[in-house]
This record gives C-alpha cells, sequence and structure tokens, in this order.
C-alpha cells in the first residue's frame, strides 16, 4: 500500500513541507510517529500540526492513520487521544492502523471521553501538561459544545464569559508571570474568542458550498512556552519584521550575551473548515489566484469574519491588534496557501493593525482549515 510517511515535524517549515507533500498526493494514507502526537510545542506549533492532520483527512481517499507495526495499539491510542491534534486526527480519519491491527474510529476515540469530559467540567488540572491546555470541540460527541466555550448549543459564550474563561486559562498556564500579561489584552481576547467561535459554527461546519461536513472539531491550545532557539530560530527568519520579534524578545544567559529562548504565553485557534477566502468567495481556494486569495483573506480579517450587526460583534480582532502593538507581540494566520502575519515593537504606533505580511517568501501547500496564533511575550522588569 502507498502511503504519505512524514516524520516527526517539530518546527513550522518542517510542517510545511509535510502539508505541501500531502497536498501534492491526495487520497493517500498517512503514517506518522506516534511521538509527534503526544509532545506539547507551543500552541502555535501544536495548532499546525493540527491543522497539517486536517488537510490531510480532508483529502484522504484512504483516511486510515498508520503506525508502524513495533507500537503498542493501547499506547498509540492513549498518546493520540491525550491532547487535541491526535483527537482531530481520529475524528476526521476512518480509523488507524497498527501493523495489521484495525481501529475504528470510534473505538479509536473512546480514550478520549474522560478528557473531553474534564474540559467540559473546566478541570483544568487533569488536563494541563507541560504548560499547555488544549480544548477541543469534536463533532457527534455527546460534549461537542463545551461549557467553557459554549453556553448552549451552537451559541458561544459572549464575550464577559469568554473573558473569564481567558484569564483563567491564561493565570492556569502562566501562574507564575500572569501580572506580565495585561487584563486589557486578556479582555480583548476574550472578545475575540466568543466571535471566532460564533462564526466556526456558521462558517466552519460546512463546506464553502455550504453542505454541512460530515465531521469537524474546531478549539483552542493555550501555553505558556519558551521557544528554544536552537530548533526554533528558523521559524522567525522569513521576513525583517519576523527577525526583529525574535532578536528583540530572546532571553540572553550569561556575560556573553548567549541567546536561548523566547518566553512568550501563546494562544492558538483552530478549526476544520474551509479557510477563510474558500468561505468568504464560496469557491475552492484552489480555482484563486494568490492575490485574489490572499486579499480575500485580508478582507475577512478586517471584517473580524462576521456577518452580523449584534453589539459588540467586530472588535475583537482589532482590540486584540492595539494590545499586541502596545505590547510588542504577534499575530500569525494560516488558511489556504497564505500564512501571514504582523509584528510589533512595544508602543510603536508606526505598523498599522492590518498592514499583515507574508510568514516568508515561500509558495505553501493548500491547506485546510484555519489557525489564528497570538505570541504575547513575557518580559520581566517592564
Amino acid at each position: 500500500m502507498d502511503l504519505i510517511v512524514i516524520k516527526d515535524p517539530k518546527t513550522l517549515a518542517d510542517t510545511e513541507l509535510a502539508i505541501s507533500e500531502i497536498c501534492a498526493n491526495p487520497g493517500l494514507a498517512l503514517q506518522l510517529p506516534r511521538s509527534s502526537f503526544g509532545v506539547r510545542r507551543g500552541a502555535m506549533h501544536d495548532a499546525a500540526r493540527l491543522q497539517m492532520l486536517v488537510t490531510w483527512a480532508r483529502h484522504a481517499g484512504d483516511s486510515t492513520l498508520h503506525f508502524h507495526k513495533e507500537n503498542d495499539v493501547t499506547k498509540v491510542l492513549e498518546e493520540l487521544c491525550g491532547y487535541s491534534v491526535g483527537i482531530a486526527a481520529i475524528r476526521l480519519s476512518k480509523g488507524i492502523k497498527v501493523g495489521d491491527t484495525k481501529v475504528t474510529r470510534r473505538e479509536a476515540l473512546v480514550p478520549a471521553e474522560n478528557r473531553l469530559q474534564a474540559t467540559d467540567e473546566e478541570k483544568f488540572s487533569e488536563t494541563i501538561k507541560g504548560r499547555c491546555i488544549d480544548m477541543i470541540c469534536v463533532s457527534g460527541s455527546p460534549v461537542q459544545y463545551l461549557r467553557p466555550l459554549f453556553t448552549a448549543k451552537g451559541a458561544a459564550k459572549n464575550k464577559s464569559g469568554m473573558h473569564e474563561l481567558m484569564r483563567k486559562l491564561s493565570d492556569v498556564v502562566n501562574k507564575y508571570d500572569k501580572n506580565l500579561v495585561p487584563d486589557s489584552l486578556v479582555k480583548a481576547c476574550g472578545v475575540f474568542a466568543s466571535e471566532l467561535f460564533t462564526n466556526t459554527q456558521q462558517h466552519a461546519v460546512s463546506d464553502y458550498q455550504g453542505k454541512p461536513y460530515t465531521a469537524h472539531v474546531e478549539g483552542m491550545f493555550v501555553s505558556w512556552i519558551q521557544i528554544d532557539e536552537r530548533l526554533y530560530a528558523s521559524d522567525f527568519q522569513g521576513h525583517d519584521r519576523l527577525k526583529a520579534f525574535w532578536d528583540r524578545d530572546l532571553s540572553t544567559s550569561g556575560e556573553q550575551v548567549i541567546k536561548t529562548t523566547l518566553r512568550c504565553l501563546q494562544i492558538s485557534f483552530f478549526d476544520s473548515g474551509p479557510g477563510f477566502a474558500s468561505r468568504a468567495k464560496g469557491q475552492p481556494t484552489m480555482t484563486m489566484g494568490l492575490d485574489e486569495e490572499r486579499q480575500a483573506l485580508i478582507d475577512c480579517l478586517e471584517k473580524n469574519v462576521t456577518t452580523k450587526n449584534g453589539v459588540g460583534s467586530g472588535h475583537g480582532l482589532p482590540n486584540v491588534l492595539a494590545e499586541l502593538r502596545s505590547i510588542g507581540g504577534l499575530i500569525r494566520v494560516r488558511s489556504g496557501r497564505q500564512s501571514i502575519f504582523n509584528a510589533f515593537a512595544p508602543n510603536n504606533n508606526s505598523v498599522d493593525l492590518f498592514d499583515f505580511q507574508d510568514w516568508n517568501t515561500e509558495s505553501l501547500g493548500c491547506a485546510e482549515g484555519a489557525v489564528i496564533s497570538i505570541l504575547v511575550p513575557l518580559r520581566k522588569g517592564q
């Protein structure tokens, strides 16, 4: 059987290469090492891995996730069901195969039930690992509409409810440095989260034609992480403003000022929908020119991806961007063939809030779903 065999994608560059390979070989089943599902690398990188798997599952004719025969089936299931990356892969596939042993999707998801229930009950101490918390809404699950995110079936929490949740999550993963994250930013992220989850229920549970998906996922990652320069520096070299952000916020060690890590709070939102441009234009992403797709994405962001006229709608993203500009943060958006960002120096108002730039100059595979990642540097003494 022909398989796409991918080694553990650690960096964003690794993940992009994997997405390109998946797009170049549509229809094939996928094999990954078990270790690629359980490790926590921070919200931005973990959400990128999840999007890679969404892309594979949406294109695969044989959506069976394969593992080497030397793996233990029980351990594979525990690894996959212990984190949103693996849970999403199982839900969007038809099952897994370890060597010659087949496990159906329904059977494979059984070990995730306790985790999903704990998340629904906000028992974050039972789900946090390595200062990373993940929350995934799984279609068809008895707790699909997680109570931390939804007040009723399909009704996302309002901005005050999300503000309370974002503060709670930030405090849990960032308890020793929580005073470094302004509440005004947490509040802005709460408004943004409320708008995003409201819109996923309208735009990300069906394809570009409005046809409901048989399976979908949406959710978020929150992490306090130290991004190691030895492994991840290359991810921030594709644009001068990225380089400036990375160099400015690296911690140092010793009198020689040896660069070590970037300390930051990360928040990533994800969904398995058709992507910003595709759902806005009502057509497949690949039928658009790159410039047309990019402009459609920017238009969506400027409208905050909302068609509603309700009080308070449309303010989440501008407020988040304004807060990031004040503290010197970064936002990245990955959708379709676009990977764009905006990065700010602290209190530098010269960069327009919506002056999004390309993450790098390389051509990208057409990713399914959408991921928005926010990086908040944690600067002590400021």
